[in-house]
């Protein structure tokens, strides 16, 4: 090292000589030697720029690597301005504490290197940690083009959020490459614009939220997300990504996409749509779809293959679990237009998971067919779970089975082989469920969530304690064609035994809509092909809805000719339950008006006392 040199370089560039120096001379026979990070010390006032603000006493420049402390003084409690306009850094750490956030500001961009390798911007603490200026990620020397990572690591229980713009490097094969267990917040504008053959974004087991107000997602068209792990992209606000390419998640990891804004996109290669391109997920994982806001969510057309079998073909989707979730009343039913393609092998089972909130009637709906084929199995293949509702509205023809274990499903317009329905789980809707012999402690109550409608099923077992619910809007026969609005519920059973001998501890719930008149009749509940008064002797009926002194008498009507629809099974001869509403004699009714008098005269006196 001449004089000549020293003359000429900074205090960074002395340091950077001196390691190079070792690695040269392999000087105390070390290996090559890094420059120390320069660290904030903020000894004199906010200002980046300023020397004294550094130690050592230098502001960082090109090719530094700086970190700002977590711990001792001073506490990350000011906003570092003044960043020198185009600044590249080697890297950045970012230290919070358990009470103090970092807020880095000012008109400069920070431009930060980027490698094969290594994260060069790291996020850590309890606390979240801000960055109000453009981010840059640009190519560090010696670093080949296509093997670039712009690697950011948010630590778990930390969040980085960047209100700027966030870029990648600048390189049509860079990825972004998001790790740390943390969560990375941008509300500028994030573009990743990756055009090569891997993804633009790689998520490894942290959560990437994208936009506040204003904030947008820029990827290319060919290339999106990559999610690792137990992963999450929440689209706050944000345009959806157009593709999810090989994502790999074994036992117990999720894959978690949440929506905030108008959802109109859908699944499938056509442009705009989510593409599930190479996605391996293994036995026991998951991956879900939630909403927080908006007023539309619908993904649209396309297919997703719900295979078992790993392969490369465009649309690949398999997850054990499928996970579909609202957050508050104000939000938007989920729903997927697409239709699911599902190879369901020996053992195989599939569950569709559907939270439930207050107020809201359909948590989420699959109006897509789901189709497919079976591996030489009858097990129950696709299970219905979570407290929410569940209406299939798709024209189904999968040869497997479905089961309720918790929260409701609901048949619309499909033919779904329903197995059994677990106790305190709901069977409902307007469809059919005409093949399999429903089983199971549950209750089954035709129509959807407001209204009343026509279920078909097949053959019913009611050993196991089933229960049914039906309610009576008009005092007359129902619509019999007219599935989603008859007027009163009817469960046509298709199967010529009909309904087997109910015992006590089967309830069936009666609910009249409006207060009855005295004679009125109502036709409705069960609809059989042979004769069922003889099965309902024993069943205990609870009535809502009865006037005062009202009671119901329960009988079966025979009809030669019932037009219901197609689906449900087609016009038919058969008997349906009659519900004769009684009024009370008028010797009975004085009765209970003297009653009611003396109940009053015993609260009067009590309110006198």
């Amino acid at each position: 090292m001449n004089a000549h040199f020293v003359h000429r370089s900074s205090g960074r560039n002395v340091r950077k000589a001196i390691a190079a120096a070792v690695v040269t001379t392999g000087l105390f026979g070390m290996g090559a030697v890094e420059a120390a990070p320069l660290q904030w010390t903020g000894g004199v006032d906010a200002n980046w720029s300023n020397t004294g603000n550094w130690s050592p006493g230098q502001a960082p420049g090109t090719d530094d690597a700086v970190t700002l402390p977590g711990t001792g003084t001073p506490t990350p409690t000011t906003t570092i301005q003044n960043i020198t306009s185009g600044l590249r850094l080697d890297s950045l750490t970012i230290n919070s504490t358990a009470t103090n956030g970092w807020t880095i500001g000012g008109s400069g961009a920070l431009n930060i290197e980027s490698n094969a390798s290594s994260n060069t911007l790291i996020s850590t603490g309890a606390t979240q940690n801000l960055i109000s200026t453009n981010v840059q990620f640009v190519t560090a020397a010696g670093v080949s083009p296509t093997n670039v990572s712009s690697g950011i690591s948010v630590a778990t229980g930390n969040t980085l959020k960047v209100t700027g713009d966030l870029t990648t490097a600048n390189t049509s094969t860079a990825t972004l490459r998001l790790s740390g267990g943390g969560t990375l917040w941008t509300t500028g504008t994030l573009t990743a614009s990756n055009t090569g053959t891997t993804e633009a974004v790689n998520i490894n087991g942290s959560t990437l939220k994208i936009g506040a107000v204003g904030g947008t997602l820029a990827t290319s068209s060919s290339n999106g997300f990559r999610t690792v792990g137990n992963a999450t992209l929440i689209f706050n606000g944000a345009t959806p990504a157009t593709r999810i390419v090989a994502g790999d998640l074994t036992a117990g990891q999720e894959q978690q996409y949440v929506f905030s804004q108008n959802l109109t996109k859908g699944f499938g290669t056509a442009a705009g749509n989510f593409a599930f391109v190479n996605v391996s997920i293994n036995a026991g994982a998951a991956m879900s779809f939630s909403v927080i806001g908006g007023t539309q969510h619908d993904f649209g057309t396309g297919t997703l293959n719900w295979n078992p079998a790993v392969s490369t073909s465009s649309g690949i989707y398999k997850p054990t679990t499928l996970k579909l979730n609202t957050y508050s009343a104000a939000d938007a039913t989920i729903r997927i237009a697409t239709n699911f393609i599902a190879l369901l092998q020996d053992g195989m089972e599939r569950t569709i998971e559907v939270g439930d909130v207050t107020g809201v009637a359909i948590d989420a709906e699959i109006s897509g067919a789901i189709t497919g084929s079976l591996g030489g199995s009858t097990v129950t293949n696709i299970r219905k779970t979570g407290a929410g509702t569940l209406l299939l509205s798709g024209a189904n023809s999968l040869p497997g089975t479905y089961s309720v274990t918790t929260g409701t499903l609901l048949l619309g317009n499909t033919n779904a082989n329903i197995s059994s329905i677990a106790n305190s789980a709901n069977l409902g809707g307007t469809g059919a469920a005409k093949v399999a012999t429903i089983s199971g402690a549950g209750t089954i109550r035709p129509g959807n969530a407001t209204g009343t409608g026509i279920l078909a099923v097949g053959a019913l077992n009611t050993s196991a304690g089933s229960d049914f619910a039906f309610d009576l809007g008009t005092p007359s026969a129902p619509a019999y064609g007219s599935s989603t609005a008859p007027g009163n519920d009817v469960l046509r059973v298709l199967d010529v035994a009909g309904i087997s001998a109910l015992a006590a501890g089967n309830l069936i719930n009666v609910n009249f809509l409006s207060t009855p008149s005295g004679g009125d009749v109502y036709l409705g509940g069960f609809f059989t092909t042979t004769d069922h008064a003889t099965a309902l002797t024993n069943a205990t009926f609870n009535y809502t809805g009865l006037g005062v002194g009202q009671t119901v008498s329960v009988s079966t009507l025979a009809v030669g000719s019932a037009a219901f629809s197609t689906d449900q099974g087609g016009t038919g001869s058969g008997y349906i339950t009659r519900f004769s509403v009684i009024v009370p004699e008028p010797g009975s009714l004085s009765f209970l008006g003297l009653i009611g008098l003396g109940l009053a005269q015993r609260r009067r006196s009590r309110k006198s006392a």
